[in-house]
């Protein structure tokens, strides 16, 4: 890790298709001069890459390489940065699959919108933006570490099977209503799940639980019974022995340490 630079003459931004190509079905083919990173931000058409034909999904990541011959079939709605970067970095990114689902969806579209923000500032802060950046890409390539794991099949199931445990955590849900919305036993579901994403579907389950949980500790007036029942634990009880369990600390703890963030004065030195 001793080669890793900054990207260079960045551009970035959001590009929704509707806007620009109006009367024609197929953007013209272009050759990509840099990296490409595009976020899909929902459902569209095909999106074609070199010789590949790849399916427009929501939550799904690009990345096209200098020389990379491209065009899409429209509409389509993209959060995109382009770049230049060497050394180590750029082995990295071309190590990378070429499109998959994005595991950590909230954390990269979030610093997706802040580093268009500042990019877009008169006077940049070049620090800020390279630490968000280096961030951000840190985050994509890890993320295809775990679309490595699985076949092109399996990906497309798990990642619906992901998307159902978001939609439905709140819910008390199981593993077996998990493989059921995809059709799978739940054995062979459990095997492909940590195959795809490097872990066990309960773990990925309870974890969102969890931190929708601590979103909710941030406001000390809902009750925690409240959050209980809202994060799809049942009982104040559960929660709380499943946070203590996670995070290492009771529910009310954490809520009282958070708060004491901002009261408490720290010697830094």
């Amino acid at each position: 890790m001793n080669n890793i630079s900054l990207p260079q003459t960045l551009v970035c931004g959001y590009f929704d298709s509707n806007s620009m190509f109006r009367t024609v079905k197929t953007s013209p083919k272009r050759i990509s001069k840099c990296f490409e990173i595009e976020y899909f931000l929902e459902d569209g058409q095909t999106t074609y890459l070199n010789s590949e034909t790849l399916p427009i999904y929501a939550d799904h990541i690009l990345i096209a390489k200098s020389g990379d011959v491209r065009c899409s079939r429209l509409p389509f709605k993209t959060a995109f940065l382009k770049f230049s970067v060497e050394g180590e970095l750029a082995i990295m990114l071309e190590n990378c699959p070429e499109y998959f689902a994005v595991f950590h969806k909230k954390q990269i579209l979030a610093l997706m919108h802040e580093i268009i923000a500042l990019n877009e500032r008169e006077e940049k802060d070049p620090l800020m933006l390279g630490g968000k950046l280096l961030t951000l890409l840190s985050i994509i390539i890890n993320d295809g570490k775990y679309e490595q794991r699985g076949q092109a099949v399996n990906r497309q199931l798990m990642y619906r099977a992901k998307k159902y445990i978001e939609d439905h955590f709140r819910e008390h849900i199981s593993t077996t209503d998990i493989a059921k919305s995809i059709n799978l036993s739940e054995s062979r579901f459990r095997a492909l799940f940590r195959d795809v994403y490097g872990i066990s579907p309960h773990k990925y389950l309870t974890d969102v639980r969890i931190s929708t949980a601590k979103e909710m500790l941030w406001d000390t007036e809902i009750p925690l019974l409240e959050i209980a029942e809202k994060c799809g634990f049942g009982s104040q009880q559960y929660l709380t022995d499943t946070f203590k369990k996670s995070v290492g600390i009771s529910p009310g703890k954490y809520r009282v340490r958070y708060a004491k963030k901002y009261t408490d004065e720290v010697d830094i030195l």
